[in-house]
C-alpha cells in the first residue's frame, strides 16, 4: 500500500482517554499500516515525541488495542518492557489459555501450511527400517535432526486433514 493523503485523514481523534483506530490498512496482528513498512502505532508516537524512536525500540500501547494510534496510549519501550506490561495486566497466555491448549495440534504435521514432509516420510521416519540416525534421516529428508527427534517422539506431528 502506499500512504495517501495525510496521516491524520487515517483516524479519527476522539476523547484523550478514547482509543483512536486506524482507518487505514491494518497488518495481520491488526496494527496499522502507513505506507509499505510503517506501523501507524509507531509514526504517532514519534510525532508525539518529536523524535525517531531509539534503535530496537517499540510504540507498546497501554490500552493494548493494536490498531489505536492515540499518542496518549502510547509508549517508547523496549520488547522486555512490553512483555512485563503484558504481565503486569495479567495478559500472559498460560495454562488452559495458552495457544497449545486452545488449538490443540493446529501447527504441527499437515495442518502446517509450512510443512516439509508427506505424512507418508513420517510414517518412514518412525518405522525407520534403514536405521538412520537423526542427522542422517534428517539430510535424506532435509529437515534437521532435532525435527526428527520430534517426529520419532510423536510431539511435532500429527495425521489428519490441512
Amino acid at each position: 500500500m502506499t500512504a495517501v493523503g495525510s496521516f491524520d485523514s487515517y483516524f479519527v481523534a476522539g476523547q484523550a482517554d478514547d482509543c483512536w483506530p486506524w482507518l487505514g490498512q491494518r497488518d495481520q496482528d491488526g496494527y496499522g499500516r502507513w505506507g509499505r513498512t510503517a506501523r501507524a502505532n509507531r509514526l504517532a508516537l514519534e510525532r508525539k515525541l518529536g523524535r525517531p524512536l531509539r534503535a530496537g525500540a517499540l510504540a507498546c500501547h497501554s490500552c493494548d488495542n493494536p490498531p489505536c494510534v492515540n499518542p496518549t496510549h502510547l509508549f517508547e519501550g523496549t520488547s522486555a518492557d512490553n512483555m512485563a506490561d503484558r504481565e503486569a495486566k495479567g495478559r500472559t497466555a498460560r495454562g488452559e489459555r495458552s495457544g497449545s491448549r486452545l488449538h490443540p495440534g493446529s501447527h504441527r504435521g499437515v495442518r502446517n501450511g509450512r510443512a516439509k514432509l508427506t505424512p507418508e516420510q513420517v510414517a518412514e521416519i518412525r518405522v525407520n527400517r534403514e536405521g538412520l540416525s537423526q542427522v542422517r534421516a534428517g539430510r535424506k529428508y532435509g529437515v534437521s535432526p532435532g525435527a526428527i527427534w520430534f517426529i520419532r517422539s510423536g510431539r511435532h506431528w500429527i495425521e489428519g486433514p490441512a
